[in-house]
């Protein structure tokens, strides 16, 4: 079985409803062109505003679809899944129903045309809408690993850096690397959390699941004195301090989010069992 990223599901289902959508809207609006003022004026008046019910009608549904689809597909645990997930089994059975319902309706003569032009227009724009949805969504997510995965890079390079460059401080661009990637890749933070680097100067500080709030405040202190000694040296660089207060933003979102506060009698118990 063909098996892909989940989060391409997302670029599949993209594919699929749009096509689907298109395809209908095509019918829909061939249907306007041979029917569109052989009535009366109120008639043709009428058919674009039932397509525009039809179509708010049809999105209002197909918005709750496609964020019930997006968090079933970001939600499966394995990584790789099958290529005919886009769907479950309930998207699958109205898939086939309002495809045999489309087509009985076609073929059968039950209705007139003018009825496809408005309502298959109507239907075939909701449905184009949210295969781009799809699309969007597929591509926010994509942009948003990117991203990630750039700041971790970022941080933990200039974090090495620091290692020889005093002025750079090495904890908590490392604490800001790791948060990055446990945000965007699991296998890359794996492979840091397998380094010398991060085994040498992170681990420590993370033993304890956390560190104390007089270790975050002395941390915070170190790391401030660090930012504004490097903000001297580069103040006649605007995109050096916006490097830099970038970089202090990063530090106290990952203090805040990513390194647990724990009280003084937990670090002290792992200190002794130390």
């Amino acid at each position: 079985m063909l098996r892909i990223k989940k989060r391409a599901l997302l670029l599949v289902a993209a594919l699929v409803w749009l096509s689907a959508g298109v395809n209908i809207l095509r019918i829909g609006i061939s249907a306007i062109l041979s029917t569109y003022g052989k009535g009366s004026a109120w008639w043709n008046l009428g058919i674009p505003l039932f397509a525009f019910l039809v179509f708010v009608g049809f999105t209002a549904m197909f918005y709750r679809i496609v964020d019930k689809h997006e968090r079933r597909i970001v939600g499966y645990e394995a990584e790789k899944v099958s290529i005919f997930l886009f769907f479950d089994l309930k998207g699958y059975l109205m898939m086939a129903f309002m495809m045999g319902l489309g087509i009985t309706l076609c073929q059968g003569g039950f209705m007139p045309e003018v009825f496809f032009a408005f309502f298959y227009t109507g239907l075939g724009s909701a449905l184009s809408l949210a295969g781009l949805r799809f699309g969007v969504r597929f591509f926010r997510l994509t942009l948003r690993q990117i991203l990630w995965i750039g700041l971790g890079l970022w941080s933990v390079g200039l974090g090495t850096l620091g290692i020889f460059l005093p002025i750079l401080p090495t904890v908590p661009l490392y604490l800001l690397g790791s948060f990055s990637f446990l945000s965007s890749s699991k296998k890359l933070h794996k492979k840091f959390q397998k380094s010398r680097p991060y085994i040498r100067f992170l681990k420590p500080y993370l033993d304890a699941n956390g560190l104390t709030k007089k270790a975050k405040i002395r941390l915070g202190a170190f790391v401030t004195l660090q930012i504004v000694i490097a903000g001297c040296l580069v103040r006649d660089s605007v995109w050096g301090l916006v490097a830099l207060g970038i970089l202090y933003l990063g530090f106290v979102f990952s203090m805040i989010f990513a390194v647990k506060t724990i009280p003084p009698i937990a670090k002290s118990k792992s200190q002794k069992e130390n």
